[in-house]
């Protein structure tokens, strides 16, 4: 139709995603902070938007143009002289309340553009707060490796010291027991004693530290098995979420493949198109070349009718010359009736030539009035057509309502998804400031909580993959469906023109017929033919923007395939990502798997352990009774080997203890290796997710660059409306000169005139007189007629200059290239809406998820700070009982109270020690060493 073609995401200039229009990462960072930190920068200058106010309210004088096309349909109503110029008066204002109509719409484009640079805008602003969380989130995770890393050294240290200590132990008592299997001799047993004594306290304290390791231990068993339960819980949630990836994956694929096939379709239609337009370009050419054929024998022709001219002006001065001699006729009658009667043939000869040329003239008005008739059915199939265009813009009004309708539903939709935001963002940060206060209490729930927080961020990364991978190839079928209605309108177009294109060629032959009649008598359908050279320049100039056009769709097309593979890469990157996802989840499956096992192994430890202390308890009591049937001598040295006898299963246990502490140790160890790969995994996808914002950014800045060049093309169009109104203002002052001239030409042929002087031959003559008079009389209708038919010519040729003027005017006026446009807005609209309930249907899904899932963790934790307490009671009461048991089983054993009798010499016994050494202890030997974390 005209120069003016619509922009839109799959076609234009969108090399610049593809070429230097794409920033780095650092400068997509640094415009992301400075979108959200900077003041922003209005598009437009204050006189741009003065201008565009200025076109709002000069749309008001449409109604005045109104009434005044009103009045002037009143006056012309009634002469049937002026029908021709009503009728194009009527044209005139028809394409007036397009242009009208056309600029209200360009204006509620502009003001849905610039809401959807906003909203672009406001997009930008969210994804660079979104890229400073992950920024945030990234830091955390670094800290907690390094500190992971340190404690997992710390942990190798404390490991080596305890191994050394267990040698020493384990070397002690094979000194010992070699000890007390060799013979006490009497001198050296009260140093012995001594020595034991100090064994005794050195043990007791270690005993406690011990003790306090084991306490240690048992929590980290239970956060150990809190952590299998909710990596059991994550597995299955993740198979799941596994699972939904795979089929989505699945079914973008077939929709990729269906796309794929679409375009190959559109293509091979465009190849057809385009070997059709190089046709009729051929023909044309053909049909230019006959033209020129046609005028050169014009030209031939119009000199042979300038000789005509010039042999009928000299007959018209040998007619004159007759006169002359007419006015001596009453002197030589006789003479000269043989020559009258000779000039008499000559007049009836001239008027049968007269006759001829009436004739002609007669055929030639029918012909014009056959024209004219032609060119009235053209102008009531182009009312048909402007009527059925306002029905159209009508229906666009109506969608334009409910889209706007629309709009505003969206505008409250979006304001109650930013509170119901809001609201989550405080209900966050609410729970951070929870789990931060825990965490200064407990050091253990934090971590676990800390390790939740990371698989929701997990989570939701994982949804806003999925989400941009849907609006993608959202994105991607309504690119395809603005192509396939584009490639429509194109086929519609082409279809238009080629019936255009018959219409012109008829009426060029039909011309060229007239003009094969008219070659003798009228040299004006030179300019005529000059003017249908300029139609078919204007069409040729009409097939070349349309060439343009299916060249910017190839473009378009090709940019459309590169966005495909583009999709294709994101969807095997995706892929990729699900893929490490399974491995991941492999990995914690078998971590669980190790961690049961070695829980089984450490509890048949645990039995193994408690029934070789049962049997040495035994041993320990059978010596106990042995020793009492021995001799009195030996009494307090049988006491001294029993106490070494329970030194060295105390020692035993406490090997034992020491050995299940570094089978606990190297479980942590190893778990916090595995920790530190899981963490490492993790930053490696949360820089993947960062990329991909980074990336969603730049192609928001995109759409904004794309936005702007389409209200520039807007406002310049806006611009040309002046040249418009200038034009019709220009068109009715030419009508009205034509109405005047028409008047002065009716009142001109009512007046009659005396054009001859003859008044001798009425008395002398009068049958020469009544020839004469009739031969005047035919004289100044062919001058009447003559006249008349070059004002219809020159008022055809203004006619049709002005006809192509309008077509130009309408050509360059907007046409269903907007109605399209709003077609694809309204079912984008549509799907956004249907994607924003999808969307907040799994938002309020995934709260629930949330709240059953905290509800459940706070559930078990209370279950395990429960069963710790039982388990502590539990080894508390079993402690309890077995020193008790030990105690029944020997209490002649016992170390002899402060109120017994002073010791007496027996033989060789040693005499024991005051009960005061042996018993108490220093507090500061009783208090456990401190435990680093």
């Amino acid at each position: 139709m005209g120069s003016f073609v619509p922009l839109d995401d799959s076609g234009g200039d969108r090399t610049v995603m593809g070429g230097q229009g794409t920033p780095s990462g650092d400068n997509a960072a640094v415009f992301a902070s400075g979108v959200t930190a900077g003041p922003r920068v209005p598009l437009f200058t204050a006189s741009e938007d003065a201008e565009y106010q200025a076109v709002v309210t000069s749309r008001k004088s449409f109604f005045d143009y109104e009434r005044h096309y009103q009045d002037l349909l009143m006056t012309l109503e009634g002469d049937d002289i002026l029908d021709r110029f009503r009728v194009e008066y009527e044209s005139l204002h028809n394409s007036l309340v397009s242009t009208y109509e056309g600029e209200g719409r360009l204006l509620r484009k502009c003001a849905n553009l610039q809401a959807d640079i906003d909203s672009c805008i406001r997009k930008a602003a969210s994804a660079a707060e979104l890229t400073r969380g992950d920024r945030d989130t990234i830091t955390e995770l670094r800290d907690e490796t390094e500190r992971s890393s340190k404690k997992l050294g710390q942990i190798k240290e404390k490991e080596a010291q305890l191994r050394e200590v267990i040698t020493t132990v384990k070397q002690e008592i094979v000194v010992l027991q070699a000890k007390a299997l060799e013979p006490i001799d009497l001198p050296a047993q009260e140093f012995a004693i001594h020595e034991m004594r100090q064994l005794h306290e050195s043990l007791q304290r270690e005993e406690e530290r011990l003790t306090q390791l084991r306490e240690n231990t048992s929590r980290s068993l239970g956060a150990t098995q809190r952590r299998i339960t909710t990596l059991l819980q994550n597995n299955t949630a993740n198979i799941a979420e596994l699972t939904l990836i795979r089929e989505s994956i699945s079914r973008m694929e077939e929709e990729a493949q269906v796309m794929l096939a679409s375009k190959v379709v559109k293509e091979e239609e465009l190849r057809a198109v385009r070997e059709t337009t190089v046709r009729r370009i051929a023909y044309c050419t053909s049909q230019q070349h006959m033209l020129d054929a046609l005028s050169e024998d014009h030209e031939r022709n119009g000199q042979d009718l300038r000789d005509a001219q010039r042999e009928e002006s000299r007959l018209a001065e040998e007619h004159q010359g007759v006169c002359r001699q007419l006015q001596n006729v009453h002197t030589a009658l006789q003479e000269s009736n043989e020559e009258s009667n000779l000039w008499q043939r000559r007049m009836r000869e001239a008027a049968a030539e007269l006759q001829r040329h009436e004739a002609s003239a007669e055929c030639m008005h029918s012909r014009f009035l056959k024209a004219q008739q032609v060119v009235e059915a053209l102008q009531r199939r182009n009312a048909v057509m402007e009527a059925q265009i306002s029905e159209q813009l009508e229906r666009k009004r109506e969608a334009t309502a409910q889209l706007r309708d629309e709009e505003a539903a969206l505008v409250r939709a979006r304001q109650v998804t930013h509170a119901a935001t809001q609201a989550a963002l405080s209900a966050r940060k609410e729970v951070d400031l929870l789990h931060e206060v825990i965490a200064d209490k407990e050091s253990e729930q934090r971590r676990n909580k800390t390790w939740l927080a990371e698989k929701g961020v997990q989570l939701r990364m994982l949804e806003g993959a999925l989400a941009f991978c849907e609006e993608k190839g959202e994105h991607v079928r309504q690119e395809l469906c603005k192509v396939a209605k584009e490639a429509e309108a194109n086929d519609a177009k082409s279809k238009k023109f080629a019936f255009s294109c018959a219409l012109l060629l008829s009426e060029v032959e039909s011309r060229n017929h007239e003009l094969t009649e008219y070659e003798e008598t009228f040299p004006e359908m030179e300019a005529r033919i000059r003017h249908q050279q300029a139609l078919l320049g204007s069409m040729v100039a009409e097939q070349n923007t349309y060439t343009s056009h299916c060249d910017h769709l190839k473009h378009g097309l090709s940019e459309q395939q590169h966005n495909l593979t583009v999709q294709v890469a994101k969807v095997t990157a995706l892929r990729s990502a699900i893929q490490k996802r399974e491995k991941d989840t492999k990995v914690e499956a078998a971590r669980i798997q190790l961690l049961s096992q070695q829980r089984k192994h450490l509890e048949q430890h645990l039995t193994d352990y408690q029934e070789q202390a049962e049997k040495r308890n035994r041993c320990a009591v059978a010596l106990g009774q042995e020793i009492l049937g021995l001799r009195e001598v030996l009494r307090n040295a049988a006491d001294e080997t029993a106490r070494q006898q329970r030194r060295c299963n105390d020692v035993l246990h406490e090997k034992d203890s020491l050995n299940r502490q570094a089978t606990d140790r190297a479980m942590e160890v190893n778990a916090l290796y595995e920790q530190a790969k899981t963490d490492g995994a993790l930053l490696q996808r949360l820089e993947g997710v960062y990329n991909e914002q980074a990336q969603q950014l730049e192609h928001l800045e995109y759409q904004t660059v794309q936005f702007e060049q389409q209200l520039r093309q807007m406002r310049m169009f806006v611009a040309r409306l002046p040249e418009l109104r200038v034009l019709l203002n220009t068109a009715t002052r030419e009508l009205q000169r034509e109405k005047v001239r028409v008047r002065a030409l009716l009142d001109e042929a009512g007046r009659p005139l005396n054009l001859h002087p003859y008044t001798e031959l009425v008395s002398a003559e009068p049958e020469t007189y009544a020839l004469l008079q009739r031969v005047h009389k035919l004289q100044r209708i062919l001058v009447q007629r003559r006249t008349e038919l070059d004002e219809k010519q020159a008022a055809i040729q203004t006619a049709e200059q002005r006809y192509m003027k309008a077509k130009v005017t309408v050509a360059q006026q907007p046409g269903p290239e907007i109605a399209e446009q709003l077609i694809a807005y309204q079912q984008n609209l549509v799907k956004k809406n249907q994607h924003m309930g999808q969307m907040q249907e799994a938002l309020e899904f995934f709260r629930s998820q949330t709240d059953l899932f905290k509800a459940r963790h706070d559930v078990l934790r209370d279950r395990l700070t429960e069963m710790g307490k039982t388990y502590a009671e539990n080894q508390a009461e079993q402690e309890r009982g077995s020193r008790a048991g030990a105690r029944n089983t020997s209490p002649c054993l016992e170390p002899p109270s402060t109120t017994s009798e002073p010791a007496v010499y027996h033989g060789f016994v040693a005499p024991p020690r005051p009960t005061t050494e042996s018993v108490t202890t220093p507090a500061s030997l009783l208090t456990p060493p401190p435990v680093s974390e």
